[in-house]
């Protein structure tokens, strides 16, 4: 489905134009059991992925969401490492999550059961609050293998900040996702 989104709806974060308004619009406008994301900067190298990751799902209804191992490249292609390097298959929690953002966005394929909350509009890195509520609803397998491409370049949202800033926007994105859990887990995700 094509949608036509309206320059006038761009959502500034930081100062910084997003696309944020049409990530959201499209969540909010899938109609499949499943949802995967491939972000304009990122790809996928494998074209049975999404089939594996589905099937997973469907052998397994305790998870609500699975994602695999992905490479990062530099603005030339050129591989930098691996973005986890876990070892082996293991499976997540929100608690897990609620410490850092270990999912690149390109990798994950969840069940559509989604409930958009205001704080997508706000926060620096919305992709880790999405991690977080896929977590509410089950389990999260990460799968070893890679899958995907994620290229680190200067003209990233993230990527392009300072590392203070990236620190700063880290503990703000923390403030935000501990509200958006109603302090359910205030005991594990400690907010300096």
């Amino acid at each position: 489905k094509l949608f036509l989104r309206s320059r006038k709806n761009v959502i500034y974060i930081n100062g910084s134009p997003t696309g944020r308004f049409n990530f959201i619009e499209n969540l909010k406008a899938c109609s499949g059991k499943y949802i995967a994301i491939c972000e304009g900067d990122d790809y996928w190298t494998d074209p049975l992925k999404l089939q594996k990751q589905i099937d997973f799902l469907e052998a397994n209804n305790e998870y609500s969401m699975c994602f695999h191992e992905v490479e990062l490249v530099d603005s030339n292609g050129d591989f930098m490492r691996y973005f986890n390097n876990f070892k082996s298959a293991q499976t997540f929690s929100t608690i897990d999550l609620t410490q850092e953002n270990f999912i690149a966005t390109a990798s994950c394929v969840f069940r559509n059961e989604i409930t958009i909350k205001n704080q997508f509009y706000k926060l620096p890195a919305v992709d880790w609050a999405l991690h977080i509520l896929n977590a509410e609803k089950g389990k999260i397998k990460y799968l070893p293998e890679s899958m995907a491409v994620y290229r680190i370049h200067e003209d990233g949202l993230w990527s392009s900040q300072s590392n203070k800033d990236m620190i700063l926007n880290g503990i703000s994105i923390m403030k935000q996702i501990d509200e958006m859990l109603d302090f359910k887990y205030h005991n594990h995700f400690e907010i300096g």
